[in-house]
């Protein structure tokens, strides 16, 4: 029984995982200031290591290396760092050093769900990340903003919207009554226009017939989407990416 941890540093959360057989068996996600993460995450390695016998570990950060060094101190044998390592699909892109590792995560991933196959992967965070992988290649994607940064932006280059928090498919479905539904009708049909346009061009231009929804903000979606298209949802395609990257360098 192979047990692997796998953990995916971000600028805004922590998110730290472990695979038994292959198999997602237990994962968290910390908020929060970093140093409240970091400590979190000593506790909760610490737990980890109590419960599992992990043989492999695989770290992915974008903080700052001091920060790096001390959650590695946390682990009693040293891990893979994504930066350092072989890559399961080719990256088809002008800079590989400009790509975000977790659409590089995606795009392993996105192969692994649909091997040699055209496929669209599309991140629904903080940004909306459409990311192309055909023939075990990541070919490209396409950047926008999410639903949440977008009323953001509206509260905070204004002097008067107020902010409000993302909703699922907002009643009336087209006209606002109040300055909060304008806002919010407005931020959530522009993502769906959006999304939907670009599912239609990659349709269309490159004949994809599989999509992946990820991201935190896909569950706002989640049921639009599945009446559109026949779509996979998988909210941990990060994670999975960092596992199958984790194998083939030990392979």
């Amino acid at each position: 029984m192979t047990r692997h941890l796998i953990i995916d540093l971000g600028n805004t959360a922590f998110k730290i995982a472990v695979f038994q057989n292959s198999i997602l068996v237990e994962k968290t996600s910390i908020d929060g200031e970093i140093n409240f993460r970091i400590h979190q995450s000593e506790l909760l390695l610490s737990d980890i290591f109590q419960k599992y016998k992990i043989e492999k570990a695989i770290i992915s950060s974008v903080i700052h290396e001091d920060k790096l060094k001390k959650i590695i101190s946390f682990l009693p044998f040293p891990p893979i760092l994504l930066d350092n390592c072989q890559l399961p699909v080719q990256i088809n892109y002008n800079k590989t050093t400009d790509l975000g590792k977790d659409r590089i995560a995606n795009a392993v991933a996105l192969d692994a769900l649909f091997p040699n196959q055209a496929v669209l992967g599309i991140d629904m965070g903080t940004c909306i990340k459409y990311d192309f992988v055909d023939q075990n290649t990541f070919q490209g994607g396409i950047i926008s903003l999410g639903y949440k940064m977008r009323l953001q932006a509206l509260h905070h280059f204004t002097d008067k919207l107020p902010l409000f928090e993302p909703v699922s498919a907002p009643k009336p479905a087209f006209l606002g009554e109040s300055t909060q539904m304008c806002m919010q009708i407005g931020t959530y049909e522009a993502v769906w226009a959006e999304t939907t346009y670009f599912i239609e061009k990659f349709q269309t231009e490159k004949k994809i017939k599989h999509f992946v929804f990820t991201g935190g903000e896909a569950k706002y979606f989640e049921n639009r989407i599945k009446s559109m298209i026949f779509a996979v949802v998988q909210e941990d395609l990060t994670l999975i990416g960092l596992h199958k990257i984790l194998i083939h360098n030990h392979e």
